[in-house]
């Protein structure tokens, strides 16, 4: 067992210039106490100072150039992805006016695994316009230019349409057949929440909303191919609709 005073005072969230997320540092320690971390306290101890160690992709919206992405606009094929004039740089999704037009947005290669010894990282912060009148995917997934509303093979934060509630639930999807930690956060008009998960590279998915975590997923993890990072919206009203994102952070052991 890691001696964890030690480890944290050696401050292990720098890593070659790069701050890690405390609540991956968290995931991470209490995966080591619970004995569910394969090999992530080994690499955060002797590997976090070596970016070879990591695969890793931090984005915070400061310019956005729509090629870099795979961007699906359904339904009568308006919307737009563009910097919105906030502070920080924060992307605005913007669903045109008819009801169920949605915008599918995933980055184009899928790099993502849920592999053994393996632990992934996955952290963004969102709000939305509308918290009844929107749905959202926001996580990790295959390709697929029709998420919404429904999706398969992958894991992430998902408030499908249903009507006179906001409630946001943690879905782990595998070959169609998915295990949902059900209302784990009620979304707010124009609230910002943060939500991350991480996988423990061997048998669970852990889900965080603004630094508390949730239930944990045992059962039907994608563990069998290669995912990308996905944000989805889709109006569930004859209105305009809009997510924006903050930032997103992806962390992976090589």
């Amino acid at each position: 067992m890691l001696d964890f005073p030690t480890l944290i005072n050696t401050n292990p969230t720098e890593v070659s210039g790069e701050r890690m997320p405390a609540d991956l540092q968290q995931f991470m320690i209490e995966g080591e106490e619970e004995g569910t971390m394969v090999r992530g306290s080994k690499a955060f101890h002797t590997g976090l100072q070596d970016p070879r160690n990591w695969f890793h992709i931090y984005e915070d919206f400061q310019g956005f150039t729509a090629a870099d992405w795979a961007i699906t606009k359904n339904g009568t094929g308006g919307g737009t992805t563009t910097v919105a004039n906030i502070a920080n740089g924060v992307l605005a999704m913007v669903v045109d006016v008819a009801d169920d037009d949605d915008i599918n947005m995933q980055y184009p290669n899928e790099t993502i695994m849920f592999a053994q010894d393996k632990p992934v990282w996955f952290e963004a912060r969102i709000k939305v316009d509308d918290a009844i009148l929107s749905s959202i995917f926001v996580g990790v997934g295959e390709t697929d230019t029709t998420m919404m509303p429904g999706w398969q093979d992958g894991a992430g934060f998902f408030r499908e349409d249903t009507p006179g509630d906001a409630l946001l639930d943690f879905v782990s999807d595998k070959d169609g057949t998915p295990t949902t930690v059900a209302d784990i956060h009620t979304m707010t008009d124009l609230g910002w929440v943060n939500l991350a998960f991480g996988w423990n590279g061997d048998d669970l998915l852990v889900p965080y909303v603004n630094g508390v975590k949730g239930t944990p997923v045992t059962t039907n993890i994608c563990n069998d191919e290669e995912m990308t990072v996905t944000f989805a919206i889709q109006n569930n009203s004859g209105a305009s609709r809009t997510m924006f994102v903050d930032y997103f952070d992806v962390w992976q052991l090589r």
